[in-house]
């Protein structure tokens, strides 16, 4: 084994790392709405960061720059999500979302 190239691979995927940046908002507003009346709106959602939503049946709309993924879950945590785009609006199970920019 020559430890050079291991080297160069560690370090590379060091550099990797630090030169990614912290998570930044997607700037703009994400409007839910439970049919049991149940509103939220969430400002400049910070990108993966998980936002507890309103519901089964719920409507959603995203008024962000950015696309927002919806999960049927409360924890951002199923294999099941649905891309809303920015500018879409639909009805949809919105146990939480996550803005990816």
């Amino acid at each position: 084994m020559r430890p050079i190239p291991l080297l160069l691979a560690a370090a590379a995927a060091t550099l990797a790392f630090a030169a990614t940046g912290p998570a930044v908002a997607a700037p703009g507003v994400v409007f839910l709405h439970a049919p049991s009346g149940e509103q939220k709106t969430v400002e400049n959602p910070a990108a993966l960061k998980c936002h507890v939503g309103t519901g089964p049946g719920s409507l959603v709309r995203n008024a962000t720059a950015g696309t927002i993924l919806v999960f049927p879950d409360s924890a951002c945590r199923t294999r099941i999500f649905n891309p809303v785009e920015p500018g879409e609006v639909r009805v949809d199970d919105v146990g939480s979302f996550m803005a990816l920019d």
